[in-house]
């Protein structure tokens, strides 16, 4: 299943463990989509993975930085927070 899948799967609310563990690979292997994909669960916390800002906007601004629209505009809006 391709990383578009999986957030597709995760966007619709129907995201298991075993699809996390696969947008993990996916983004461990620079796959923008799935970094932004385990940035916006790390935000809300979802399966098997708690809630932490700092490793949100570190797979956010992986994924920013490769020119991901929305990315750049959910790490934007996290810094505004954090200010």
């Amino acid at each position: 299943m391709s990383s578009n899948d999986n957030l597709n799967k995760c966007n619709e609310k129907i995201c298991d463990s075993d699809d996390v563990l696969d947008i993990i690979a996916d983004a461990e292997t620079g796959d923008a989509n799935a970094q932004y994909a385990l940035g916006c669960h790390y935000i809300t916390g979802h399966t098997i993975l708690k809630k932490d800002s700092f490793k949100a906007m570190e797979w956010l601004k992986k994924s920013a930085d490769q020119g991901h629209a929305k990315a750049k505009v959910k790490l934007a809006e996290l810094k505004k927070v954090d200010s």
